[in-house]
């Protein structure tokens, strides 16, 4: 790709600003005007930052009034280079691809949605002064025409093979920018500088940064927040089998709101059916809640109530609703990134709190990601795998929450990863997965190396085990049919009814229970007893 497409096709990843939203940035006077610029179809790209030696874009779309920020990086795929990212709408990201066409035009596709962008100059010259004095005309021009396709297109002017009907457009209530079933107008109406009410006047902004503390402090992602505002956060990876980074974000204001992402949370829960003859074993773990809104107010109230300098009080939840369009987008963007997610259960919920903080009423809104993996059950237990998480959470004083709720959700916006991180965290991700294969099929060959080498105390120790094992299943099975093992004259085992007090046998076959001691046979029979397993 030339250096004027690559910046071209830039324009498609505009967003990278981030979008503060209009509580925060609509007062600002723009820092620069857009590097390249494309318009069409209704939206308009805006560059406004471009690293060609990362090969990283980013910007702003314009839709409307709407402005969302995105980030996209230049790839590579059979040749021919093309542009992947993101836009982002209220702290979700939704996917897009573009690439430009010979005509110079640039193809931006979301979803089902497909945009035609012409590039347009994005500093428009300033028209000099008139002298005084009448104005002349220009001559009539004709109207401005639609772009015409490439002339070398078999389909045009040719009413014989005329262009097929564009299929409509599939609805998707989450992503703004795929909708249909047609293009809307090419012009957007402008844009306003006007602040919203309770805005500053001035704002002043800073870019925090949170480092990776497991990959040497590397800066991991960065967010963009009032300069006196306090930011405190990092990138931890879990610790267990399957190491993944954890996010914390910690946002304050000087008026007491609150922006906060927290880790992910991992359950397990097992329940053993009961065994005929074993005592029962009662349930490991934590349950599935039937209220995940409940379990979580029941958990932040536990958490708060154990600090001793507890600040929280009167927690109670408001609402809970389900977002079962955003759950919708999550399992597609899955399936288009080849991950096998159709046996899970993955819901998000949009919870809404109040409580007391150091006596001042508090309202907290956040979004709450709840996976529930597929169970597991046989004949002996049931288990179930569930995850929960808070994605972001925004609180504030209820006198000031409407002021300062929008703020925090549109810093919360800017909150991403940086190329370099993200790059690297997903290619350590795919090392580790392989190295736990190579692990496991290292120990196999390892075991294969000592497989002989086993003690005879080590055999013994086996089929004691083993006898063990055997006398317990022999005892339920008996407990089950009313039976005891008799040995009879011969040394062979015999199972027979326990409810008699006497057995005899005759050594070929024949035996007889009785419960007197006066009905005994005659002196073929010879009384046997139970045997007692060691």
């Amino acid at each position: 790709m030339s250096h004027s497409v690559r910046n071209q096709v830039s324009a498609v990843a505009a967003l990278a600003i981030g979008m503060m939203g209009a509580s925060i940035f609509a007062q600002q006077p723009q820092p620069g005007q857009p590097i390249y610029a494309y318009a069409g179809d209704g939206l308009t790209l805006n560059v406004l930052r471009l690293d060609e030696a990362g090969g990283t874009l980013a910007g702003e779309i314009v839709s409307g009034n709407n402005v969302y920020p995105f980030t996209a990086q230049i790839t590579e795929a059979d040749g021919t280079e093309a542009i992947r990212g993101s836009f982002v709408v209220n702290g979700t990201p939704f996917p897009f691809n573009a690439r430009q066409n010979d005509d110079e035009s640039v193809t931006f596709s979301t979803g089902a949605k497909t945009y035609r962008l012409l590039p347009r100059n994005p500093n428009p010259p300033v028209n000099p002064p008139q002298p005084p004095g009448p104005v002349p005309q220009p001559p009539p021009v004709n109207p401005p025409q639609p772009p015409q396709p490439p002339a070398s297109d078999p389909n045009v002017d040719n009413p014989l093979n005329p262009r097929p009907p564009v299929p409509p457009v599939q609805q998707d209530p989450n992503n703004p920018l795929n909708v249909g079933p047609g293009p809307a107008p090419v012009n957007p109406p402008p844009r306003t500088n006007v602040a919203p009410a309770g805005a500053p006047e001035t704002l002043a902004l800073r870019r925090a940064e949170f480092p990776d503390v497991n990959m040497g402090n590397v800066v991991a992602y960065t967010i963009m927040v009032p300069q006196d505002w306090k930011t405190e956060g990092r990138i931890e990876w879990s610790q267990n089998a399957t190491p993944f980074p954890q996010q914390i974000l910690n946002v304050t204001t000087p008026e007491g709101g609150l922006l906060f992402r927290n880790p992910m949370m991992y359950f397990s829960y097992v329940e053993a059916n009961p065994i005929p003859g074993m005592p029962n074993i009662p349930p490991q773990g934590t349950p599935l809640p039937a209220d995940i809104g409940q379990w979580y107010v029941q958990l932040a109230e536990q958490t708060h109530s154990a600090n001793p300098n507890r600040e929280f009080h009167n927690i109670r939840l408001v609402s809970n609703r389900r977002d079962n369009a955003a759950e919708q987008a999550y399992r597609e963007a899955g399936r288009q990134m080849g991950a096998n997610t159709q046996n899970d259960d993955y819901r998000i919920h949009h919870l809404v709190l109040s409580y007391d903080r150091n006596g001042v009423p508090y309202r907290e809104e956040l979004t709450l990601m709840h996976n529930i993996f597929q169970p597991y059950a046989n004949q002996n237990i049931r288990s179930v795998d569930w995850q929960a998480q808070v994605q972001y959470s925004v609180a504030a004083p209820v006198a000031v929450f409407d002021k300062l709720g929008p703020q925090l959700r549109a810093a919360y916006s800017t909150y991403m990863p940086t190329p370099k991180w993200f790059t690297q965290s997903q290619l350590l991700l795919m090392d580790l997965s392989q190295q736990r294969i190579r692990d496991f099929a290292a120990a196999i060959r390892d075991r294969a190396a000592i497989y002989d080498q086993i003690s005879q105390s080590q055999v013994d120790t086996f089929n004691k085990r083993m006898a063990s094992m055997d006398k317990d299943q022999n005892q339920r099975v008996n407990s089950i049919y009313e039976v005891d093992d008799f040995r009879d004259t011969d040394g062979s085992m015999v199972k027979l009814s326990f409810h008699y007090k006497h057995t005899y046998s005759n050594g070929k076959g024949g035996y007889i229970q009785t419960n007197s001691t006066l009905n005994k046979p005659g002196s073929e029979y010879t009384e046997i007893f139970p045997h007692q397993f060691r």
